[in-house]
């Protein structure tokens, strides 16, 4: 089989170092976010999403992820303004 018969890999890999890592999504499209969730678990993070900028603000108390994705066009505030 040559390589080009092969089947494509399933996405690139994850660094050891980044398993579990808490991603928080900021986006008021809630079927993005149910698309995202999976997606990210399956590659061993740990995804939350929050669909209002104050739920995000109010979650912050109790920590901070390891990364957070800001949707920009929200209804309430921007996602800069968040940040």
């Amino acid at each position: 089989m040559s390589p080009s018969d092969q089947p494509a890999a399933a996405g690139p890999a994850v660094h050891d170092g980044l398993l579990g890592c808490q991603i928080w999504l900021l986006d008021d499209d809630k079927a993005l976010c149910r698309l995202l969730e999976p997606i990210l678990n399956s590659r061993g993070w740990r995804p939350r999403s929050f669909h209002r900028p104050d739920d995000l603000l109010n979650a912050l108390d109790g920590g901070a992820p390891d990364l957070l994705v800001l949707d920009q066009m929200l209804p309430d505030k921007s996602g800069t303004h968040v940040l």
